[in-house]
């Protein structure tokens, strides 16, 4: 890390648990003598797995960590150790669509955002936790199983300052799954989200998943079917963005990370794309999506306090300087 070391990350999928623990297995360091392996372990998933993995491998003990406090840690330690283009990205530039004009609410909501970020960015002191650490406090959004917001943030003395800003299950991917599943039937993550990207742009975002919109809209048709999945997806991006944006603008913080697995298909940021297009009060906040889905394994990499503390402070100085 910080150019003294590599991280080999490998992506199995669920129905790859055997082959999972084998490679586990093989590749785990042999134990200092006395001791045994050890394997910190995170996710909904997590639960489940732990004691079957107990089971498969021996003298390992498995240690597990908090999904959410999974994502903290590594969001401290990838943006203390690494600039945010290392592992994050934005889809496209942000622009507003041509021709675009606000209506009298999209302008108040617009000219009250900017009042309130600057604000609050004063009274967090924001642009000073940049100048001394050379990251903004970022609100960093997950959406795995699960979804939760979290503010992290670093107090004078280099160590973590966060705090919970939100936890929402109901827009997480178990809820995406599950409304997917009753509105097109039995469907994988993949097949709604390759259905969705087949699917025509909404014209009355959530009640076009039900035909509203769309003159010809015939649900048991194939087309039908990929505009109901594409509506499902722009609901969630419309919805859980709005939802960051009006986070960061009430902290006073001008950077926000979406990590997490459940937003990683193409599709996905294709609608982020479009509906930014017309949202001016979404260009005020940096919305960046992490490029992988690797960032709780290295918040459980460093999940003592201890250790964090140290990656933050060590982190810290190396930007600054």
């Amino acid at each position: 890390v910080g150019g003294s070391g590599q991280a080999k990350c490998i992506a199995f999928s669920n129905s790859e648990f055997e082959a999972a623990v084998s490679w586990i297995g093989e590749n785990l360091k042999p134990a200092e003598k006395g001791k045994t392996k050890k394997i910190h372990l995170t996710g909904t998933g997590g639960i489940r797995d732990k004691a079957l993995l107990e089971e498969k491998l021996e003298n390992v003990t498995i240690e597990y960590v908090n999904e959410g406090a999974s994502f903290i840690y590594g969001g401290y330690f990838m943006l203390s150790n690494f600039n945010l283009d290392d592992f994050t990205h934005v889809p496209k530039e942000p622009k507003l669509k041509e021709g675009y004009e606000p209506d009298e609410l999209d302008l108040e909501l617009y000219e009250n955002s900017v009042k309130e970020i600057e604000e609050n960015s004063k009274l967090f002191k924001s642009d000073e936790v940049r100048a001394k650490f050379g990251v903004y406090p970022c609100v960093m959004a997950y959406y795995g199983s699960g979804a939760g917001m979290m503010l992290i943030s670093f107090a004078e003395d280099g160590t973590p300052d966060s705090k919970v800003l939100l936890l929402s299950p109901g827009m997480g991917g178990k809820a995406f799954m599950g409304l997917g599943n009753v509105l097109l039937g039995p469907s994988s993550y993949d097949d709604i989200t390759t259905l969705a990207a087949k699917g025509r742009v909404p014209k009355d975002d959530l009640s076009d998943l039900f035909g509203a919109g769309q003159e010809d809209f015939e649900p048991k048709s194939e087309q039908g079917r990929a505009d109901i999945a594409r509506s499902l997806v722009n609901f969630y991006v419309e919805s859980n963005v709005d939802n960051i944006v009006s986070s960061c603008v009430a902290q006073g913080v001008k950077t926000a990370l979406i990590a997490g697995n459940m937003m990683t298909a193409p599709i996905f940021h294709t609608e982020f794309e479009r509906l930014r297009e017309t949202r001016r009060h979404w260009h005020l906040v940096d919305v960046r999506f992490s490029s992988s889905g690797f960032l709780p394994a290295f918040g459980i990499m460093v999940s003592s306090s201890q250790q964090i503390q140290s990656a933050m402070k060590e982190g810290a100085s190396k930007v600054a300087s």
